[in-house]
């Protein structure tokens, strides 16, 4: 049975998810396993932040679905694919309407337009949803990769505060968008 019942989205509440998200990210990250220039780095992920923060607006619970994408931030693991705040999020709002919804062409349809519609929104906000151009010119995919090349790249992103804003800015605005459930329209059919 379908609940076409939006929740009300709380903009104070999306905001205190956000500062939290922003505590626990810079007390989690970078973890440096090894030593230099032998080291790897061990991070907590966009994708995580973002589920993370948005877990409580969804009413459909998820036990270590965090730990199980952990692969997917930085744009499938530091490859600089789509972007893992987009990724945390479209997977925040399947959960989120699949609390709502059994019929699996009716989450086609509305998966499909939730996505479509965050990723449009995303791109004009920060000019793409790929990782590695949102973030240029920084290749995080040598992260575990100790020594070389790779992790100079990577150490020059984590000491570029102005790259840091931009994945901070790109989580906040995916903890900040509005789930499916709290947009006024439902219906699989307009």
């Amino acid at each position: 049975m379908a609940s076409n019942k939006s929740s009300a989205y709380v903009l104070e509440a999306r905001e205190k998810a956000a500062e939290g998200a922003l505590k626990l990210m810079l007390m989690r990250s970078p973890l440096r396993i090894g030593v230099p220039p032998n080291h790897v780095y061990v991070h907590q992920r966009c994708s995580e932040v973002v589920l993370e923060a948005l877990e409580p607006f969804c009413p459909l619970k998820w036990e270590r679905l965090i730990d199980v994408t952990m692969g997917l931030g930085a744009g499938f693991s530091g490859m600089g694919e789509v972007c893992g705040a987009v990724v945390g999020y479209i997977i925040a709002s399947g959960l989120d309407l699949a609390a709502r919804y059994r019929d699996t062409t009716v989450l086609r349809i509305l998966g499909g337009r939730a996505a479509q519609k965050f990723m449009r929104d995303f791109a004009k906000e920060f000019g793409s949803t790929r990782c590695k151009e949102i973030i240029a010119p920084h290749d995080l995919s040598g992260y575990l990769t100790p020594g070389g090349e790779e992790m100079e790249i990577y150490e020059a992103f984590m000491k570029d505060t102005a790259s840091q804003m931009k994945c901070w800015n790109a989580m906040r605005f995916a903890i900040m968008y509005p789930l499916p459930s709290e947009e006024q329209d439902l219906s699989p059919v307009r």
